[in-house]
């Protein structure tokens, strides 16, 4: 609850009115800051704690302020309307839609105001109330989403069946009622029953519609009713609330409505056409039934029904004062009565017989003063045939005060209600099937979709138990999946016999009784207690079960059939398209009919279907997880060659695609022919790793030197044969897998499977497992191939290497002079580049270069190359046509290409004058920028023929000023700063 002052909008509002604002929605969408303003002027006097509580705020003051300052998107559709209330005058305003708390949690709020009595003039003291509406949102969501569940089925009724809102619209119909109403579905739909027959709401069914939508109570009556067009029809409604208003269904009476007015008619005549009626017709007087009443009700008697629960010798002697005057030959033909004297006697006989408690409505009737009467329910025939009958009965016009003369009619309607029943059924069925497929929709596995059937079947049909087996892939047993044998009665069982009970699986062979009702597509009711005992035995001795309790069932066998207490079974194959899935199993204290077995197949036929589908579902996930698996060891393979990384990978996948504990890799050593451990994944212990088998030694051996798939399902049963008995004791396997790995011809180890409980491998898990193994044994051929070309790349390059440093030596032994330059500018070429940050890579081929940076010289005169004098001008151009003859030399020899730079760019300058080519900058490659400079360095401080070498302050000076105009400044910079980093370089 807030106190809120609403004078100052009221204010502003008169204020736009008297300048012209007539149309305050228009005004409003056209100056939305004038909306927002008239909102900041609300002051709020107060709130209570549970406002405080609902909008998760701190205290009132925090509410408050956040209140004013914040305006939500809700308290903006609302503003509109509002206002308007305000500016016309209206002293309550209401409102539903979305705001949220101080939290910022979303709710859904139905808003209410009111001005207090006295402040109308000023709006200054307003009371307004917020109520969380949010669970009834969510709820009226849900009411949807359930309506569109049940729409289909309430198409195929056969009766009508309509939804009214609370305002009186038709929200639903299907074609059924939409006939009876002579209208169609679209004419009607969103139309108010007023709209849609004028002039109904001054009916008295009109009045029992209200009385239910208001009361929300059922009700089931009769109607006349009087359509448009002047035509009419009895309708028999069944009226009953729902989240949306009331539903109606209504069965067309119009027929049986006329045999009675029939029946009316010939008593106006009085008895010329009673004989001949059609319908049952019984001539009655209740006069003395009547009196009887009244002596109760002048005795103090008020509730008949209370009186007669409590006295039924009463009720005998009011039934007994029942007198029956005549009945026509349709009574007779109806009960199968020879006379009318031997069907009013034993009717008389029927009245007065115990558990008749029905009869007291009748006499409640009477006693209320009704003329007419109607009652629904089950008789027989003098014969014993069960029927079920309609009776009404009404008093003759004129005989209202006494009940002298009272005709009764009974309609046989057992077929009406067998039809009932049967719809009934066949919307329960229905219902299963749509939450069969709706289970199946969400995602639902398997056991959780055969114990939905299992449970809705059981109260379906009332029996005791229904147990839903699946073959297995490859059909040699039956495994339970679901059963609706409660726990407790498991738990009592469990507890006579001392053993607990496991998942049952049972043996499909041949000659046995399961393999007949596998074969027995029809199905079969057994309702022989020796039969059913005899196929409990077999059950139990065939299942496969531990030992102790096998016998311990065996031997209370007839205990447990007693506690049961089953009297028929019902046993059906899950068929679908000619393919057997299963077998479903009922069981009942009661008897099952044909009719049961019948509607049980229709429905098991469903649920395979469904279950066909999720295997399918299952199938293809499992195929595509299993593509994916490949996908990503393949992609292990392929983007490394470490061996274990990929034997990682793959034994992860093995472990998971295959659903294993645990599997290892065991690779063959060429040189002892041993098998050794590599990889392994899902041990408990570090046995595994101590696995050394020769080839034909153990199970891997075996699978090894034999090359083919060893399994053994059972390793307890090995004795010997498992080489490695720690392995087994301390991880407790059970069944064993051993593939070879076998890559191009030639075996490269063994994959290992190990599991702790007993596998049922179908022939695509097998097919995957050697597909498994195939991948590893390509894994392990191509980590081993690529060491094996790792290690002759490696030689190959120091072979090369080698060779680069021969030819390197040779030139300096040519040139004495120069002996040892190649080995110093190449060192510190090195220290250089890695210093500017050269990558490992490309100093490796720089270090070729720098080794072969004057073979071009091979190809200059000794008597030019070691002249000890000058060089003219002819021979400076021979002379300067050396990195031409390197290019020409290392370009044919690939492994040298790329350590050309040095040889052939060497002696071009920064500014363009150099040679072969006049590069010019950064055109030139970096390595030849670098070498050049140490080149210079080292040639400048070695002593010549012709000069002394230069002191090392004299080579700083030269390179300084040769910066820019032979040498790149950037590699100077760098030079220098190694220079001062190492003193020893001058």
């Amino acid at each position: 609850i807030w106190e809120q002052d609403f004078s100052a909008i009221k204010k502003h509002l008169e204020a736009l009115k008297a300048g012209g604002v007539s149309d305050f929605r228009a005004y409003f969408a056209e100056h939305p800051e004038e909306l927002l303003f008239c909102q900041h002027l609300t002051r709020i006097l107060d709130v209570n704690q549970t406002a405080v509580r609902m909008y998760e705020a701190k205290d009132k003051q925090e509410l408050i302020r956040a209140t004013m300052q914040d305006t939500s998107q809700g308290e903006l559709e609302n503003g509109v309307e509002e206002m308007i209330a305000i500016a016309t005058g209206r002293t309550s305003h209401s409102w539903e839609g979305g705001d949220e708390t101080m939290t910022g949690r979303p709710i859904e709020i139905r808003l209410n105001w009111s001005v207090v009595p006295g402040y109308e003039d000023d709006y200054s003291r307003v009371l307004l109330t917020t109520v969380d509406i949010t669970e009834r949102k969510w709820a009226e969501e849900a009411v949807k989403i359930s309506e569109e569940r049940y729409r289909q089925t309430l198409e195929s009724m056969m009766e009508g069946c309509q939804i009214i809102g609370f305002d009186w619209r038709y929200i639903y119909i299907n074609d059924a009622a939409a006939r009876q109403g002579r209208n169609t579905r679209e004419a009607l739909l969103n139309r108010t029953m007023m709209e849609a027959y004028p002039g109904i709401e001054t009916t008295e069914m009109f009045a029992t519609l209200r009385d239910c939508m208001e009361n929300r109570v059922t009700r089931q009556i009769e109607n006349r009713f009087t359509f448009p067009d002047g035509s009419s029809g009895w309708f028999e409604l069944a009226i009953q609330p729902a989240p949306e208003g009331i539903f109606i269904l209504s069965f067309d009476i119009t027929e049986r409505k006329r045999a009675e007015e029939a029946l009316q008619e010939s008593e106006k005549r009085y008895r010329l056409l009673f004989e001949d009626s059609p319908v049952a017709l019984w001539e009655e007087d209740f006069s003395l039934v009547k009196d009887y009443l009244d002596s109760l009700k002048a005795r103090g008697v008020i509730d008949l029904y209370e009186y007669f629960d409590l006295h039924p010798e009463a009720l005998k002697e009011c039934a007994a004062k029942v007198v029956i005057l005549d009945v026509n030959k349709a009574a007779l033909g109806m009960y199968g009565a020879g006379s009318k004297q031997e069907l009013i006697e034993a009717t008389l006989r029927n009245l007065t017989r115990d558990g008749l408690s029905h009869i007291v409505g009748e006499f409640a009737a009477v006693a209320e003063g009704h003329s007419l009467y109607q009652w629904e329910g089950s008789d027989e025939t003098l014969t014993g045939e069960p029927i079920e009958v309609s009776m009404d009965w009404s008093v003759v016009p004129g005989h209202e005060q006494d009940y002298s003369r009272v005709i009764v009619t009974t309609i046989d309607i057992t077929e009406r209600k067998r039809s009932e029943r049967e719809i009934q059924q066949r919307t329960g069925e229905l219902l299963l099937i749509n939450t069969l497929n709706d289970a199946a929709n969400r995602g639902e596995d398997i056991e959780t979709i055969t114990e939905i059937f299992a449970r809705e079947t059981r109260n379906m049909f009332d029996c005791q138990d229904v147990a839903v087996y699946l073959l297995s892939p490859d059909g040699a047993h039956l495994e339970m999946q679901s059963s609706t044998i409660s726990n407790s009665l498991v738990e009592q069982i469990e507890k006579f016999i001392g053993v607990t009970i496991p998942r049952i699986r049972i043996p499909v062979r041949e000659d046995s009784y399961t393999r007949t009702l596998l074969n027995t597509p029809q199905g079969v009711i057994s309702s022989n207690p020796a039969e059913i005992a005899a196929w409990m035995g077999e059950f139990t001795e065939t299942t496969f079960l531990p030992n102790a309790l096998r016998s311990a069932i065996k031997k209370i066998l007839p205990q447990v059939l007693k506690i049961l207490k089953i009297n028929a079974v019902i046993t059906i194959p899950l068929v679908s398209s000619g393919r057997t899935i299963g077998l479903l199993d009922m069981s009942t204290r009661g008897e099952f009919t044909v009719d049961d077995l019948q509607r049980v197949r229709i429905l098991s036929h469903q649920m395979t279907a469904v279950i066909l589908r999720k295997q399918a579902e299952a199938s293809v996930k499992v195929h595509l997880q299993r593509i994916t698996a490949l996908n990503e060891i393949d992609r292990a393979i392929t983007s490394s060659f470490d061996m274990r990384l990929s034997l990682e990978v793959l034994l992860k996948e093995v472990t998971s695609q295959l659903d294993v504990d645990a599997a290892a890799v065991l690779l063959l050593n060429p040189v002892n022919q041993s098998l050794e451990f590599v990889a392994g994944k899902g041990f408990r212990s570090a046995a595994i790793r101590q696995s050394n088998l020769r080839l034909g030694e153990g199970l891997a051996g075996r699978a090894g030197l034999e090359r083919r798939v060893v399994h053994v399902a059972n390793l307890h049963d090995t004795g010997v044969n498992f080489s490695r008995v720690r392995l087994l004791k301390e991880e407790e396997f059970i069944e064993y897998f051993g593939i070879p790995l076998i890559a191009k011809g030639v075996l490269k180890g063994v994959l290992e499977i190990f599991n702790r409980h007993a596998l049922i491998p179908d022939p695509d898990w097998l097919k995957y497992l050697e597909t498994l193994g195939g991948q590893a044994a390509i894994a392990v051929d191509n980590a081993q191939m690529f060491q094996d070309m790792q290690r002759s790349n490696q030689e190959m390059t120091i072979a090369y290497d080698a060779t680069i440093e021969g030819w390197s030596r040779a030139m300096d032994l040519r040139d004495e002079e120069t002996e040892g330059h190649t080995r110093r500018v190449t060192e510190l070429s090195l220290r250089l580049a890695e210093k500017m940050g050269v990558s490992d890579q490309e100093r490796v081929q720089m270090r070729r270069g720098a080794l072969l940076h004057d073979i071009g010289k091979l190809g200059v005169p000794d008597n030019i190359l070691l002249k000890p004098g000058k060089l003219t001008d002819e021979e400076w151009v021979i002379m300067r046509q050396h990195p031409t003859h390197a290019y020409e030399m290392l370009l044919p020899i690939k492994y040298l290409r790329p350590a050309l730079d040095i040889p052939y760019a060497h002696h071009e300058k920064w500014d363009g004058t150099g040679y072969p080519r006049g590069l010019k900058g950064e055109q030139i490659p970096l390595a030849a920028r670098i070498f050049a400079i140490v080149d210079v360095w080292d040639a400048l401080r070695s002593d010549r023929p012709y000069r002394k070498g230069w002191e090392p302050e004299r080579i700083r000076e030269h390179i300084l000023e040769q910066s820019g105009k032979h040498f790149d400044p950037q590699v100077v910079r760098a030079f220098m700063e190694l220079m001062q980093e190492d003193p020893g370089l001058g």
